[in-house]
């Protein structure tokens, strides 16, 4: 404290304090302790007040793990069993249909089954024709070299297979089961799978 004098105004006195010493004289005994106070409420601060109790943001942070819960936790975040659900269509297991090919200008290129079918999934559409064959002439340009049976599905879109490096190529038409060929010369023998979908005709 300066040396200046300190003025307590009393309404029926006036104390001039000089120094430290004569404050902690003039200090009373304590007093008995207030009542408890109310706890702080939101509604206590201005919108000023509680942007100054903001601090700065923090990191981010990263996301939980399974690992970061306890068991009782986790059975918490569990939550009551629901109804049973409508129960849906059930797909049927359903062969595979196969179909021999239906043999003339191309022939079978060793003996022995299984050298030209059509493998086809009636659920799906899906299906590949295998075809292992020589032609006994050439094929020309569009010209049919074998077929498949008149219970066969027909293919729903061109599927067509090149057999050489110059495109030469056999083929089935759109909602055809007669397969043709493309400049594909005689004598050689031609091992293809073509690819597509089929349906019942």
């Amino acid at each position: 404290m300066n040396d200046e004098n300190i003025h307590i105004k009393d309404p029926d006195d006036k104390i001039i304090v000089k120094d430290n010493t004569q404050i902690v004289k003039l200090q009373g005994p304590q007093g008995d302790p207030g009542p408890k106070g109310e706890p702080f409420k939101f509604t206590d601060f201005t919108q000023d007040q509680l942007n100054a109790l903001k601090g700065p943001k923090g990191d981010k942070g990263e996301p939980f793990k399974y690992s970061d819960f306890t068991a009782e936790q986790l059975l918490a975040l569990k939550g009551p069993k629901g109804d049973p659900g409508s129960s849906g269509g059930q797909a049927t297991s359903q062969p595979v249909e196969i179909y021999e090919v239906v043999w003339g200008n191309a022939i079978a290129s060793n003996p022995g089954a299984d050298r030209g079918y059509l493998a086809f999934d009636p659920l799906t559409g899906w299906g590949y024709l295998h075809f292992d064959f020589k032609l006994k002439t050439p094929s020309g340009n569009g010209n049919m070299v074998a077929s498949l049976p008149p219970n066969a599905p027909v293919a729903v879109r061109l599927i067509e297979r090149s057999v050489d490096v110059n495109n030469n190529s056999i083929y089935v038409e759109r909602n055809s089961r007669i397969i043709k060929g493309w400049g594909v010369p005689a004598n050689n023998r031609y091992i293809i799978d073509i690819i597509g979908y089929w349906r019942k005709g």
